[in-house]
């Protein structure tokens, strides 16, 4: 090994000075063994158990889609999508790495003026589409799962990121309902353990208040946790405070970190 490097990074210390040729002092002779042991049988044996993972998506690979999104033939953003996939990403990755910042970019590109309602709604609906195909592999549920109800705030016209968030959550053991703001009655008929609530667009936000306000009304005794999420919460990170709620998902990694909370939240 040519830097001489032990575990953890600890440097060796070098070898006796003038010792005689192919004789190595006993110390130095423990370091060398350890030394192969390290090179020729352990390293390989983690190699071989942890292999490298898939290349993270490349920004230009993002690009590439958001164009073919917004294009008249949906092939080529389908096409885009499945080599994505054949590379290895996992899911999640896909999820996470892919459709979740062309979703952003689409969003962005409409607050900029840059495409219309109508090209939104189109890119959003072909994402949707990709989405789809990501859970064929869903786990199983159990009875014991703790459960969540997904909504879009009033007024929200677009629900991809509270699909993409439901899809997490579900993915990592949650039942989850979807539905839009009018299904909110469903909190007084069933119990759950966490509700979610998307709003992307600062227009919805107004009558948001309110809406929370009602979800705790018809929730009680039993107060579900509250997530709000959506690009407006990532613009404006103070409002989740405001609104008293418990979580803020600014992103689905955020997402992702907050259904972990809650279940351990559920197992004390």
């Amino acid at each position: 090994m040519q830097n001489r490097r032990g575990i953890a990074g600890v440097a060796l210390a070098p070898a006796v000075e003038r010792a005689p040729h192919n004789v190595l002092p006993r110390p130095s002779r423990r370091r060398a063994r350890l030394e192969r042991l390290v090179e020729f049988e352990i390293l390989p044996r983690l190699l071989s158990a942890h292999p490298a993972a898939a290349p993270p998506v490349e920004t230009a690979t993002v690009e590439a889609l958001l164009v073919e999104l917004l294009a008249a033939d949906a092939r080529a953003a389908a096409a885009i999508f499945e080599r994505a996939w054949a590379a290895g990403l996992s899911e999640a990755r896909l999820m996470l790495d892919l459709l979740a910042p062309a979703a952003r970019r689409l969003g962005a590109m409409w607050e900029q003026d840059l495409c219309d309602f109508f090209a939104v709604t189109q890119g959003l609906s072909r994402l949707q589409a990709m989405l789809s195909q990501l859970r064929l592999g869903e786990a199983p549920r159990r009875r014991a799962d703790p459960t969540m109800l997904m909504l879009t705030a009033p007024g929200e016209t677009h629900g991809f990121g509270a699909d993409m968030a439901a899809e997490l959550f579900r993915r990592d053991g949650w039942r989850v309902e979807r539905g839009d703001s009018t299904r909110l009655a469903w909190l007084s008929e069933r119990h759950f353990d966490a509700l979610g609530v998307s709003c992307a667009c600062d227009r919805a936000y107004a009558a948001l208040p309110a809406f929370l306000a009602a979800a705790r009304e018809r929730a009680a005794p039993g107060r579900p946790a509250i997530v709000v999420g959506g690009a407006l919460f990532t613009s404006f990170p103070t409002l989740a405070c405001e609104l008293g709620a418990d979580f803020a998902a600014t992103d689905m990694e955020a997402t992702r970190r907050i259904s972990g909370a809650l279940l351990e939240r559920q197992q004390l």
